[in-house]
Order: C-alpha cells, then structure tokens, then sequence
C-alpha cells in the first residue's frame, strides 16, 4: 500500500512539474536541486578554506594533515546533515512559489475542466459510440444514395440515348416504306413495259404475218396459179 501511495504521489507530482514546466519555463525540482548543489558547492568551498587556514597556520607533519583531513570530512558531513531541516523548509518554499493553482488549465486541458465520476464516463462512452455507429451509417448511405444517383444519371442518359436510336430507327423504317413503294412502283413499270412490248410485238407480228384461215389461204394459192 505504501508503495502505491509513494507511486500516486510520485505521478501527481510529475503532472505539477510537467504544467510549471510549459508555464514557467521550468518546475520545482529543478529549482530545488539546483539550490541544493549551491549550498552543497558553498559548503565543500567553506571546509576547503577551513582546511588550508588551518594547516597554513600550524604546518602539520603527516599524521597532523592526515587527523586535519578525516576532521574536514567530519566536518563537512555534519553540516549537510544539521542543513537537511533546512533544506526541506527550502523546498516547502520552492513549492509554494513556484506552483499551478488547481483552477488554472493549459488551454489545451481545458477540455478537463468539467471532471466525471466513472458512471458517467462509461455513459459518455456509450454515447460516443453511438454517434460513431451513427456516423458510419450515415456515410455508407451517402455513399449508396451517390452510387443510386449515379445509376439515375446513366439510367438517364441510356434513355437519351435510346430515344435518340428510336428517332432514327424511326426515319429509317420510313425511308424502307418510301423505297418499297418506289420498289412496287418499279416492278408495275417494268411489267406494263413488258405488257406493251410484248403487245408491240404481236402487232408487228400480224402485220407482217397475218393470220389467215384456210379459205383465205385457198384462195391466194389459187390466184398465184
């Protein structure tokens, strides 16, 4: 449990330090450790100078600077261990000042401004997936109703089309009328022809050969006797 709480706590503070970090430039921690390092810096500096003050002063012989040396390690371990208080109390202050009031969002956060419990998350759920089930089924009739339009539209032009072949077709069966009569007419021409020819034929015929009976035929045998 205390595990988890440590991770929770851990989490919350990173989701602080991600907004001071996009507001300020930079987040608590960062400030926190950076002050840190400075005291500690001043710290390591202040036994440095201790160090040299001393051993400048007295000149130590080996196991004076080696007794000088474990003193200054002593030393500086004592004050980053009585600096531990203050430095929680610098860190309370960091925090206080550099921190994101709960009220305030990112704009691109603002969307969390309105916070739901998990019912009405799961309500919100549902809802979103019926207005997706909506919207799939108001594309796949748009796009019916376009392939709909579209075979009108052919339907359309296949009439046009047929009406257009129905006019020619039309003036075509007319011509075939026009040309049949000419035929018929043709063929009435050449059989009067043929009747007056043959007609013609058969008058040039009795001209020329007359018909006789046999009397007639006795009686020019007899002159020509």
């Amino acid at each position: 449990m205390a595990n988890d709480s440590d991770r929770s706590a851990e989490l919350s503070r990173r989701c602080d330090e991600e907004y001071q970090m996009q507001l300020f430039g930079m987040h608590s921690r960062t400030v926190s450790v950076a002050i840190n390092q400075k005291i500690k810096e001043n710290v390591d500096t202040r036994c440095e100078k201790i160090h040299a003050s001393i051993e400048k002063k007295y000149n130590p012989d080996v196991k004076g600077k080696e007794i000088l040396n474990n003193n200054i390690k002593q030393l500086r371990k004592t004050y980053l261990q009585n600096m531990q208080p203050h430095l929680i109390t610098i860190q309370n202050i960091v925090d206080k000042f550099i921190c994101v009031p709960n009220n305030v969002l990112l704009e691109e956060d603002k969307c969390q401004a309105v916070q739901y419990n998990d019912e009405e998350f799961h309500n919100l759920e549902r809802k979103l997936e019926d207005l997706q089930n909506e919207a799939k089924r108001v594309t796949i009739f748009n796009a019916a109703l376009k392939e709909e339009l579209e075979v009108i539209e052919q339907i359309k032009d296949s009439e046009d089309l047929a009406k257009e072949l129905c006019c020619i077709v039309d003036k075509s069966l007319s011509t075939k009328k026009l040309s049949n009569k000419t035929l018929r007419a043709i063929e009435k021409y050449k059989g009067l022809k043929e009747s007056i020819d043959s007609l013609k034929q058969q008058i040039d015929k009795d001209n020329f050969n007359p018909r006789l009976n046999d009397n007639e035929l006795e009686d020019i045998i007899i002159r020509d006797d």
